[in-house]
């Protein structure tokens, strides 16, 4: 396989070659023994940004979550915790930004033999105003 940074750069320059017909934000994330674990993001018009703190965000609802995430993530998250905290920034980000909702999909690859594990989180409905209380309570993130 390909380095990491090898396939974020042939990530990046494909929504750079496509900027003008393209809306996406992408992520790419691995591990290789060169680098170890990584992760990049790739915002709209094909930047290459490699992620900082132990998590990266992308879309039109990331820049709405950065603070609760900051305040949220820490090293040595096992992989359910990790999964609950991807499936809470989702949620909250969905919850704020009017261009994001509806399902959304959670891919886990990794661990004894490159498992994946494919989860279909449905939209916030009932849990919105409680992402909303969370976030408002106090002035800030709880």
């Amino acid at each position: 396989p390909p380095p990491v940074l090898a396939a974020a750069r042939l990530l990046a320059g494909r929504v750079y070659e496509g900027k003008d017909r393209l809306s996406c934000s992408l992520l790419c994330a691995g591990w290789d023994a060169a680098g170890g674990a990584q992760i990049y993001s790739i915002p709209q018009g094909g930047s290459l940004m490699a992620a900082e703190g132990g998590f990266a965000l992308g879309g039109s609802g990331s820049m709405l979550i950065y603070g609760w995430c900051d305040s949220t993530w820490r090293e040595g998250l096992g992989r359910e915790e990790c999964c609950e905290f991807v499936a809470r920034a989702l949620e909250l980000a969905c919850a704020r930004d009017g261009s994001s909702g509806g399902l959304r999909h959670l891919t886990v690859i990794g661990g004894a033999g490159g498992r994946i594990d494919r989860r279909v989180l449905p939209p916030g409905g009932d849990e919105a105003p409680v992402a909303k209380a969370e976030v408002d309570a106090g002035g800030g993130a709880s």
